[in-house]
């Protein structure tokens, strides 16, 4: 799927379905994730020069964290030195091998790289929570999909702001040698983790297995015929993900990475299945789920639903939601099924129910009101949405999921910014303060164009349903050319390519009302969204 990615963008083929980015198309057409799609692809055009190593992985002597690791190093001239030493060492011994002949820290740290997330537990009055919540949507415009990295943001965002208001002094707090022997204890967890895994290695230290010879796919000259072949591959490799994930489940159960003498979970991921520890919690997550939701479990058996929409759609239903989030599912692309679910967990968070059930029209229009408000400056408050009934607690308590580094940084200037709150600094919590901010920092300024009121209602975004960049520009529907005019429901906002290259070179149509515009993409249209709702060729 790498291969045919690669094969793909470098054709400009995603161009000529009607999408602007390779990413966007893996996203519709393969349900594969932005990073997903990134790494499959950097690590297939690496080994496009590379043969031997392409062929050692794909006829499984090579795993593909072992791969990932020869990639950065190897050349055409000692891919035969590289694979004879893999071929007798540990994945992590190959990162010492690579570190030491070729100085390669960061090429190999990035693509192995694996951050430890924890839950980071806030308290804060209902109002702050609210300003969490208009920053966060102003984070997702700018595209920063997850907490951990929104959170991220916010850090910085505050850290540089304290370092320019208070004196050089007042950032180093006195008490943090308080902090010295948890960060001891965190240093000895980790060199002990490193012992014992070096320690295991002999027991499942061997040389390399033989393979069969396995010929590569042959991959069509015309974009459609690439697609299709990555559309088979998309559906064939769910079905296989699920029967990992369910072999995973068995296993783990029966504590079988101990059994076979690894010394952690992570080096079993790593060294026996060529994978990440994440990439196995995400595969046992979804099975576990897939079991407690039968309904969602046979939609994806019958590839009625494709990897990323049941990832979203598993996270969010319950046995009584479950068959409404299905079908709106199959009716929807992956941007405006992400954007419905986003929209239901909040309100779902500040109603008195706690399901989240998948938001009519109206309520989506609500969400999305919010958001064009945060967007251009019109609320700087707590807004009263969503309605509560009876009185609504004093306090509410965020659970964040953020990596190690973000959780302890916040911790740290959070401090500081208690030490100096209401003298050198503004009277609030430290969430607040980090959130005004950002919105201060981030928000779009009103500029004096044409059009501005169409990008605002737009909410500074592409409207095509599988695109949502931000560099955008105005559309007239019907062309003025064809007699269109200048009314609201005759404009769009498109970012540059769609506008440019996808509608004006017949890769992309749409019709009038901007209420309920009617699009297609592709010269053979293969998909059609018309409002909200997808239809795809075939369904």
């Amino acid at each position: 799927m790498g291969r045919g990615l690669h094969l793909l963008e470098r054709s400009g083929g995603h161009h000529t379905l009607g999408f602007s980015s390779i990413e966007a198309y893996a996203l519709e057409r393969c349900e594969r994730s932005a990073s997903w799609t990134q790494k499959a692809r950097s690590l297939a055009r690496r080994l496009d020069g590379l043969p031997l190593l392409a062929e050692a992985l794909i006829s499984g002597s090579l795993s593909w964290s072992m791969a990932a690791v020869l990639a950065t190093v190897a050349c055409p001239d000692d891919a035969e030195f590289w694979l004879a030493e893999a071929s007798h060492r540990t994945v992590r011994e190959m990162k010492t091998l690579v570190l030491e002949r070729r100085g390669a820290a960061g090429d190999v740290d990035a693509l192995e790289a694996e951050a430890e997330l924890r839950t980071l537990t806030l308290t804060v009055p209902r109002e702050d929570a609210w300003c969490f919540e208009q920053a966060k949507l102003l984070g997702r415009h700018l595209g920063e999909r997850t907490n951990a990295d929104f959170v991220l943001g916010l850090v910085a965002e505050s850290t540089s702001t304290l370092c320019n208001e208070l004196p050089g002094r007042a950032i180093e707090l006195p008490d943090d040698e308080a902090m010295s022997p948890q960060r001891a204890w965190e240093r000895e967890l980790a060199s002990m983790r490193a012992e014992a895994e070096e320690r295991c290695e002999s027991h499942f230290r061997h040389g390399p297995e033989p393979r069969p010879h396995v010929e590569p796919l042959l991959w069509p000259e015309q974009p459609e015929g690439v697609d299709r072949q990555l559309r088979e591959l998309s559906h064939e490799l769910v079905g296989r993900e699920v029967a990992f994930g369910r072999a995973l489940e068995a296993f783990f159960a029966a504590d079988g990475w101990r059994r076979l003498g690894y010394a952690t979970a992570a080096q079993y991921a790593r060294e026996r299945l060529g994978t990440s520890l994440s990439s196995v919690k995400a595969k046992r997550r979804l099975v576990k789920r897939l079991g407690q939701l039968r309904f969602l479990a046979d939609a994806v058996d019958r590839g009625e639903l494709g990897y990323e929409a049941a990832r979203l759609v598993a996270e969010v239903a319950t046995g009584d939601t479950v068959e409404g989030w299905v079908a709106r599912a199959t009716e929807r692309t992956l941007r405006h099924l992400r954007e419905e679910i986003d929209s239901a967990e909040l309100l779902a968070r500040w109603s008195e129910s706690t399901a989240v059930l998948p938001p009519s029209e109206a309520e989506v229009r609500r969400v999305e009101d919010l958001e064009r408000a945060v967007v251009t400056g019109q609320i700087s408050a707590p807004p009263a949405l969503p309605p509560t009934a009876g009185a609504p607690p004093a306090t509410v308590t965020l659970h964040l999921r953020v990596s190690a580094d973000t959780a302890r940084d916040f911790r740290h200037w959070e401090a500081i910014y208690l030490r100096h709150r209401g003298s050198a600094l503004r009277d609030t919590t430290f969430l607040r303060f980090a959130c005004e901010l950002f919105l201060d920092t981030w928000r779009p300024r009103r500029s004096e164009v044409d059009y501005a009121h169409i990008y605002e209602r737009d909410r500074h975004r592409c409207q095509s349903p599988c695109c949502g960049r931000r560099d955008v520009t105005p559309h007239h529907l019907r062309f003025r050319s064809h007699g269109g005019d200048d009314s609201d429901e005759n404009l769009t906002s498109l970012c540059s390519w769609c506008h440019l290259e996808g509608i004006h070179r017949g890769q992309i149509s749409a019709m009038p009302p901007a209420s309920r515009i009617r699009w297609s993409f592709g010269r053979n249209a293969h998909t059609v969204v018309e409002g909200r709702r997808r239809t795809r060729a075939g369904d």
